[in-house]
């Protein structure tokens, strides 16, 4: 089954007021869609360009929004021409369905976003660090752009990932943070079965997502595994540290879970994802190697569960 929280996109209506004298104003009614490219992919970004902003210094921004830390929120790009962009800046600021948004340039370049209405109805965004109800917020362009340690990654941004900003290669694999899709576990060689089994159910609950949206792992046996993904960041933690980032940040970002332990001489795979209270599931299942087709195989499911559908 596909996992349906996946999607990339910003639906209702948007009207974005454009300050530093523009006079413009943008409505936007049709869905803003943007699906984040992969980290490895270079800077040839195909970003969205549909409100456009111009600033003191000849250079435009752009405004879009993203799931891919977890949390619709907004991200900026800057270009010379408005046809060569930047690669997305990660800004954290929450974008919410049907809120109205004034954005501004002023005069030293600070770039801030707006709320002057609020609907009936209070938007949900879970991202406890950052206050949602706030009417505005204020992003300094230098903000944007520290990288202390030039991994690729933004001081922002590692702050949300939970790698080291002092330290271009938190774990230690040759590849900066900024490229690599796991960059809080190294590769090791000779798991043992129990992780190869782990790393195996792992592996088959990300291949059915089709976005890009970070993901973390709960470790086994409190070591990190690296994973493979067609595209999108992978979190490798321990159990307490994934406790500590859903409690730091709100539900948003998914977690995997999958125990293994030994059963007449087969495996039982306790697996769970967790989203969010209503949108959870799992199963416990009994896995053997086939030998002969050198593949696991699941032999019986015990019993499945899912909220929220």
């Amino acid at each position: 089954m596909k996992r349906k929280f996946y999607t990339f996109y910003f639906s209702g209506l948007l009207i974005l007021l454009l300050g530093s004298g523009c006079g413009t104003t943008v409505v936007v009614t049709n869905s803003m869609v943007y699906n984040f490219p992969n980290i490895e992919d270079g800077y040839d970004y195909n970003i969205p360009s549909i409100v456009v902003l111009p600033d003191n210094n000849d250079y435009y921004w752009t405004f879009f929004t993203s799931h891919y830390y977890g949390f619709l929120e907004y991200w900026l790009a800057f270009s010379k021409d408005k046809k060569n962009w930047s690669r997305p800046l990660y800004t954290g600021i929450p974008a919410t369905i049907n809120y109205i948004y004034r954005v501004n340039i002023d005069s030293t370049n600070n770039i801030t976003i707006s709320r002057y209405f609020r609907p009936s109805t209070q938007s949900t965004y879970t991202r406890a660090t950052v206050d949602s109800l706030q009417d505005t917020f204020t992003v300094y362009k230098s903000d944007l752009f520290y990288d202390l340690d030039a991994d690729g990654l933004t001081d922002l941004a590692e702050f949300m990932l939970r790698t080291d900003p002092l330290n271009n290669d938190t774990d230690g694999d040759g590849k900066s943070d900024g490229y690599d899709q796991n960059p809080l576990a190294a590769y090791r060689q000779n798991l043992s079965i129990h992780e190869q089994l782990h790393k195996f159910i792992i592996e088959s609950e990300l291949s059915l997502y089709t976005s890009d949206q970070l993901v973390i792992v709960e470790q086994i046996n409190n070591k990190p595994i690296e994973y493979k993904r067609s595209n999108g960041i992978i979190l490798s933690m321990p159990p307490d540290s994934c406790d500590t980032f859903i409690n730091l940040f709100g539900y948003g970002v998914p977690v995997l879970t999958a125990a293994v332990t030994d059963t007449l001489k087969k495996y039982k795979v306790s697996f769970q994802y967790f989203f969010d209270p209503d949108n959870a599931g799992g199963y416990d299942a009994l896995f053997d190697w086939d030998h002969k087709f050198k593949k696991w195989v699941r032999k019986k499911t015990y019993f499945q569960w899912e909220t929220g559908y």
